[in-house]
This record gives structure tokens, C-alpha cells and sequence, in this order.
């Protein structure tokens, strides 16, 4: 009940500023995540034995997903100049020699993990029209209820494990039933707010956002497994830290932004 109860304020939180307020509006909702996000893989990391440095990383990070917001400018021209700067910085720590490669590359990875790919979310809300509303709570529905969906259907008819090695508790019929909500929603979507989808759109989205938020949990469920960490920590309640809630968004966002791009720009609102 409380991950359900976690899950529903986030929603209805991240609907109201969708809706109601300003992209910059969005864009702080989202830095909040990412900071927290940023603070969580850096400790992550230290119980690997590497000190990432934390500002410089979310920095970084705040440099990426800012250039999403702003159309003047470039995604990868910013994120070159992030990558660039960076190794600049780590010259300036005294770290031991053996020690300082590793802890650059633990500093770069969540401008890329978290800064690159929450950007996308970013993107999602600075879509013209009616799809800017739209299309960051699409994303956000669908997920949610794919991921319920794969929870409680995995726990109640789960028998074939998806990826032992690093989530014990997926399943196969789990997949397919989130998969199956995942579709659910978008056609609820449909009929709520966004007309405009097609049927075979509400199928291919609730499928695609599914699976590969799926993907994104286990790639996330990895981090903690190299990190010998059951959670990325306890900020939300029921769902453990801010990248066990968003490893799903962080790589359903890239496929559905891109999705729309090819597929849905020209659909009249």
C-alpha cells in the first residue's frame, strides 16, 4: 500500500506542474530528482572505494538537461563541453594516481546516466503545443502502470525468472503483464486527454515504454548489485531511493521523445 500511495503524490505532483506551470517549473521538479539521483550513485559508488565528486557531477548534469530547456542551445555541444571540463577539474583533486582515472569516469557517468537521459524529460515538456502537456505525463502514466502492473502480476503469477544474475524477484509473466498495463494506460491516456493517439500508437508505446523501462530497472538493479546495495537509499517511501523510482523514465523518456519526433510531430493537436 505505501508504494502505491508513494507512487500516486509523485503522479499527482508531476501532473499539476505539467499542467499548470511553467517549463522552468518542470525543469526545477526534474533538477530536484537529479540532484538527489546525482547523491545517490555517488554513494553508490563509494562503497565500491571511489569518491566521485559530487558538484562538478551534477554540475554537469544541471548543463544538460538545461540545454533541453533553452532551444539556443545544442545537447551535444553542451555535453561535449561537460566532458571536456571535467577531466580539467580532476587535476586539481590529489588523488592518488591508481585512484584518480577511476573516479573521473564514476564523475562523468551520471552527467550521461542522469544529466542525458532525464534531459529527454525535459525535451518531452518543451514540445510545441498541446504535446508538451501531454506527452511528459503520457510517459510518466504509462510507466507507472507498467511498473505495478510487473510488480504485483510477478508476485502473484511469477514462476520464470528475466535476469537472475540481477534482479531475483523479475519475472517473465511479469514483463508480459506490465507490458499489458503499460497498454492499459496509454489507451486511458487516449480516452483522457490525448485524442490525438492512434490505437496502434497506445499499442506500440505501451509496449515499447514497458519493455524498455524494464530494461532501465535492471540496468539500475546492476548498479546495486555492484554495489552490494539492496537500495539506491530510502528517500521515497516504498520504492527506496530517487533511481530505483526513475530508472525506468530514464530510458523509456530518449524512445518515446524520439518517437514522437518520427512519428507523432505531425499529428494536429
Amino acid at each position: 500500500m505505501q508504494r502505491i500511495v508513494s507512487a500516486s503524490v509523485l503522479l499527482l505532483i508531476a501532473f499539476l506542474v505539467t499542467r499548470y506551470l511553467p517549463p522552468v517549473a518542470f525543469f526545477v521538479m526534474i533538477l530536484a530528482f537529479v540532484a538527489v539521483g546525482v547523491l545517490e550513485f555517488c554513494r553508490l559508488a563509494g562503497r565500491r572505494g571511489f569518491t566521485p565528486q559530487f558538484l562538478p557531477a551534477l554540475g554537469g548534469s544541471v548543463l544538460v538537461i538545461y540545454s533541453f530547456l533553452e532551444p539556443r542551445l545544442n545537447v551535444l555541444e553542451v555535453l561535449a563541453l561537460v566532458i571536456v571540463v571535467l577531466p580539467l577539474l580532476s587535476l586539481l583533486r590529489r588523488d592518488d594516481m591508481d585512484a584518480k582515472f577511476g573516479n573521473l569516469v564514476m564523475t562523468i557517468f551520471p552527467v550521461i546516466f542522469l544529466g542525458l537521459l532525464m534531459g529527454y524529460v525535459v525535451g518531452l515538456r518543451m514540445a510545441p503545443g498541446e504535446d508538451g502537456h501531454d506527452l511528459p505525463f503520457l510517459l510518466l502514466l504509462v510507466v507507472a502502470a507498467s511498473d505495478t502492473g510487473a510488480y504485483y502480476g510477478g508476485r502473484s503469477l511469477g514462476r520464470r525468472l528475466l535476469a537472475p544474475h540481477l534482479s531475483p524477484k523479475k519475472t517473465w509473466e511479469g514483463l508480459l503483464l506490465g507490458s499489458a498495463s503499460g497498454v492499459l494506460a496509454a489507451f486511458i491516456c487516449r480516452a483522457w486527454f490525448m485524442h490525438r493517439l492512434d490505437p496502434a500508437d497506445c499499442v506500440i508505446l505501451g509496449v515499447l515504454l514497458s519493455v524498455i523501462g524494464c530494461a532501465g530497472d535492471l540496468v539500475e538493479s546492476s548498479l546495486k548489485r555492484w554495489a552490494g546495495a539492496k537500495d539506491s537509499s530510502t528517500f521515497i517511501p516504498g520504492h527506496g531511493g530517487v533511481l530505483d523510482r526513475i530508472d525506468a523514465l530514464l530510458f523509456a523518456a530518449p524512445v518515446l521523445f524520439y518517437y514522437h519526433d518520427q512519428f507523432m510531430k505531425g499529428i494536429a493537436s
